[in-house]
């Protein structure tokens, strides 16, 4: 039987992708929200008083710099190729396997860039200045185009031999 990997690599890509643009739509819709709130409540000071909130903008911001850089790790280890099971005759299997790592490392990154934003629209509500979301926001998108996932990184990822010496029972 012929095994058209191709169509299923790209059908998952495809999903992946959409679902990594809608997340980054979501920072836009954060920041309508905010600024709907900035409107509606003017002049908006927060929901809480925040001590040292420069303090906690700075450890929030290491933070995020901790996520960027770890998504990339997390994106190695999860793709390892001594992970994946070899399977000698290439079947469905062991591509499907490899794409489902693909497409969860992916989704990952996502998520660990989604919440770079959140840590600015938490020091938003909590103090009303918006400096604090946008600049969480820039973060999150710096972090979104450094990870997000590219079509020839895939084709090249599932092309590669998995390491001789694994067996999936382990």
């Amino acid at each position: 039987m012929e095994i058209k990997w191709p169509d299923h690599l790209q059908k998952a890509y495809f999903f992946t992708a959409i679902t990594g643009l809608l997340m980054i739509a979501c920072l836009f819709i954060f920041a309508g929200i905010i600024e709907y709130v900035r409107g509606a409540f003017a002049p908006f000071h927060g929901f809480m008083e925040i001590p040292n909130v420069d303090y906690a903008r700075i450890v929030l911001v290491g933070i995020s710099a901790f996520l960027i850089v770890g998504i990339g790790f997390i994106k190695k280890r999860l793709l390892a190729r001594e992970r994946v099971p070899v399977i000698r005759d290439k079947s469905v299997f062991q591509f499907s396997f490899v794409i489902k790592r693909l497409v969860i490392a992916s989704v990952l990154a996502y998520l660990f860039s989604e919440l770079i934003a959140l840590f600015g629209l938490t020091l938003f509500l909590g103090t009303g200045n918006v400096f604090n979301y946008y600049l969480f926001m820039a973060l999150s998108l710096l972090s979104f185009i450094t990870h997000f996932p590219r079509y020839s990184h895939w084709e090249a990822h599932v092309a590669q031999p998995s390491r001789p010496g694994y067996s999936s029972g382990r």
